[in-house]
């Protein structure tokens, strides 16, 4: 095998390998406890403020699950613990302060294949511990996340994430108190976004080396 040949050989290597490094990476599930770093691993992203500014009632109101989800259309709501009971003040969200609920993203303008690809909020408040996030991916599979008193909670997947039920092990419940707002959706980068992305850099690099550059001397 010639110096040109091994050099090639190299370069097709390497690209398989980093080929299978992002692969691995962008099929996996994070949990995020900053916003930033959250919003960061999207390419677009939408974020409920529970605001009037959004069409939600300026101070208190309390809507059914289909009047909630109807608001801005990007999450369907159902209150679990209390039937139809979902309560805004003051721009924030909670179904009864002291009931279960369940965000659905099956079908939003983010969703694909069944799910968005990042979901995530503002917890204001997370009375005695009570609730946790029970996730279910656009693939069927769930999983269970204990959730702190307060602050930024996010998780994004490429397995997709199609629901979250929030309550005690995600079940339904009429105790504790929670309280959410600034609700983000959004998409990450695609396998095949990044396998473009390689594939491009390596056929560059592959280029520049088939063409060396001849120097002369006067």
């Amino acid at each position: 095998m010639n110096r040109k040949v091994a050099r090639r050989v190299a370069l097709l290597s390497a690209l398989v390998i980093s080929t299978q490094v992002a692969v691995r990476t962008e099929a996996a599930t994070v949990i995020h406890s900053d916003r930033s770093a959250f919003t960061a691993e999207l390419v677009s992203s939408f974020t409920d403020t529970y605001g009037a500014e959004l069409g939600y009632p300026g101070s208190f109101g309390i809507l059914s699950n289909a009047a909630m989800s109807a608001v801005v259309g990007q999450t369907r709501y159902q209150s679990t613990g209390f039937n139809n009971h979902n309560i805004v003040v003051n721009g924030t969200y909670c179904a009864g302060c002291n009931g279960s609920f369940k965000l659905d993203f099956a079908d939003t303008g983010y969703s694909k294949n069944g799910g968005v690809f990042g979901a995530g909020l503002d917890i204001l408040a997370n009375g005695n511990g009570l609730y946790d996030a029970l996730v279910t991916f656009a693939n069927g599979s769930s999983a269970l996340y204990g959730l702190s008193g307060g602050g930024f909670w996010g998780i994004t997947s490429h397995l997709g994430i199609a629901s979250i039920a929030f309550g005690p092990e995600g079940g339904q419940s009429k105790g504790g108190y929670f309280q959410i707002d600034n609700l983000s959706i959004g998409t990450v980068p695609e396998p095949s976004t990044w396998l473009l992305l390689i594939a491009g850099f390596g056929m560059v690099g592959f280029g520049l080396r088939r063409k060396p550059i001849a120097v002369t001397l006067s």
